[in-house]
């Protein structure tokens, strides 16, 4: 028979232009070539070079192929359907099976580095016991990851995955699940979610694995809608999760990311880490010991930060060390969390952090001395938030203030603050300052409940309680903010007509310029 072209041999065999294509643009394979010549009734065999080894993807269509494949490292040539349905290495099974089939892994120890070009189901026995080991974290050239995938519909479950010199789990194509694996000892990421010229890995699902002692856990670049959920992410040299826009042809955005009950604790760098990705949500996580910051959204926008544990941050070389970070990002949400005992604030609104919101969050003992720090942050609310146990001497529930490129704009309203060295903390210069401080409950903190710090401005401080502040209620020494109808508890004026108003002004010490012209006589409510 006549020998038939490249172009048709990859149409006769099923195999996709667009996927040779891609691999060969994007570097995944050294050579695509047809192998054998056809007949009417053979075979067409078409080969991948991989990382130095020849992968026949010949059957990726065949009617024939297996849709179940069985590997198990004891198999040999004496195994009843060796070489059809029967293989002892793992890219054997994944070469034979049909396309959505699936190959079902025997515990073992299989030393090898996969490429999934086709989708499929990847089925381990056990992960304590089914293995893929690299063999090769330090020492010689550099190694490729030890799964690559750059299909779609892709399912891996039930391995250990570990000691790969270039990281676990490469992923470049949409609708895959990663589960109930061990991703552990890779040198690069446990598990990589990115993007190729022609393919991203959007739409992914990242659950139930325990992802240990990597550089990243799990690296998101440009990759969007994606689910990472019930992980144990620890112990990794760097961030926990990070996640970032990628600039290859076009930009390609990192948003719309879901990042949910995951327990990240102990890496060696932020715990959650975003940084130009819009759209994400993290919530429900438990973040623990990390070195840097806890949670970082950094110029991202609309992004929700909620019911999430974030505690024993450590601080780094540079001193970051916070509960919770935004920063120059817009729309963001932080609600509901629980944000104590980490070595530097709690949470912090920073310079060019517009429309924000932090509420109903529960912020204790910050080893810095700062609950809330706001920044410069342009429009914020920050509102229901119980704020205690900051004491630190200079430390205080809520601190505000200007930046060089912007002054503070907002509303402080319905908190707690009780029992930090200072209650309310104002620094804010700038004659574009314009902010509400009301309905607020500051009791018993170790010194003052409230400080109006040089030249303070732009406040408007009304319908507050100031109850029992050991070292007075109040230090505002320039007459520049409003107050007014606040309950101040060291008042030693009279109520001669019981209206409920004091018949003096509340002169804030230390030397009464400023003034509250209607103080309450008992608390608001």
């Amino acid at each position: 028979m006549e020998k038939m072209g490249k172009e048709k041999t990859f149409l006769k065999v099923g195999i996709p232009i667009g996927l040779v294509l891609l691999l060969l643009i994007s570097g995944q394979i050294a050579f695509a070539e047809k192998i054998t010549n056809a007949t009417s009734s053979a075979e067409v065999q078409v080969a991948i070079e991989y990382e130095q080894q020849l992968i026949d993807i010949s059957a990726t269509q065949s009617a024939c192929a297996p849709r179940i494949v069985y590997v198990d490292d004891d198999y040999t040539p004496s195994t009843p359907g060796w070489g059809y349905n029967h293989f002892n290495k793992i890219q054997k099974g994944i070469n034979a099976v049909g396309l959505s089939g699936t190959v079902i892994v025997h515990s073992g120890i299989y030393s090898e580095h996969l490429l999934i070009y086709k989708p499929l189901r990847l089925l381990g026995d056990n992960k304590y016991t089914t293995i893929i080991d690299g063999s090769e974290k330090t020492g010689g050239p550099p190694v490729p990851n030890m799964i690559k995938i750059i299909v779609r519909r892709v399912t891996i479950r039930g391995f250990t995955i570990q000691n790969g010199g270039n990281g676990g789990i490469y992923v470049q194509s949409e609708h895959c699940t990663i589960s109930n694996n061990i991703i552990q000892d890779n040198n690069a990421n446990g598990i990589s979610l990115s993007i190729s010229y022609f393919t991203k890995a959007d739409y992914s699902t990242i659950s139930n694995n325990i992802i240990q002692n990597n550089s990243i856990g799990v690296q998101l670049s440009g990759t969007s809608y994606n689910i990472i959920s019930e992980n144990v992410i620890r112990n990794n040299s760097n961030n926990g999760i990070s996640g970032t826009k990628v600039i290859i042809s076009s930009e390609s955005p990192c948003t719309y990311n879901q990042i949910t009950g995951n327990t990240i604790a102990g890496n060696g760098d932020d715990g959650i880490w975003f940084y130009e990705s819009d759209g994400n949500e993290i919530r429900g996580n438990t973040v623990d010991g990390n070195i840097g910051e806890g949670i970082m959204i950094w110029y991202s926008s609309d992004c929700t930060v909620s019911d999430n544990t974030v505690i024993n941050t450590h601080e780094d070389s540079l001193g970051w060390g916070d509960g919770i970070l935004i920063e120059v990002s817009a729309n963001c949400i932080c609600s509901g969390n629980t944000v104590t005992d980490n070595e530097a604030l709690g949470i912090i609104l920073q310079t060019g952090s517009v429309n924000c919101r932090v509420e109903y969050n529960v912020i204790e003992r910050n080893a810095d001395g700062r609950g809330i720090g706001a920044w410069g942050a342009i429009n914020s609310t920050i509102k229901g938030n119980i704020i205690r146990e900051q004491t630190t001497p200079g430390g205080c529930g809520i601190q505000v203030s200007d930046s060089i490129d912007s002054a503070f704009t907002g509303e402080i309203t319905e908190n707690s603050i009780s029992e930090n060295y200072y209650g309310i903390v104002l620094d804010t210069e700038s004659t574009n300052s314009s902010y509400q401080i009301t309905e607020n409950n500051i009791v018993n903190n170790t010194y003052l409940g409230f400080f109006a710090y040089r030249e303070t401005r732009g406040a408007y401080v009304y319908h507050n309680n100031f109850i029992t502040n050991q070292g007075g209620d109040a230090y505002a020494d320039k007459p520049y903010n409003t107050y007014d109808y606040n309950y101040w508890s060291d008042y030693n004026g009279i109520d001669a007509n019981h209206d409920g108003i004091g018949d003096t002004p509340y002169g804030l010490p230390p030397n009464g310029l400023a003034k509250d012209y209607h103080p309450l006589m008992s608390p608001w409510s």
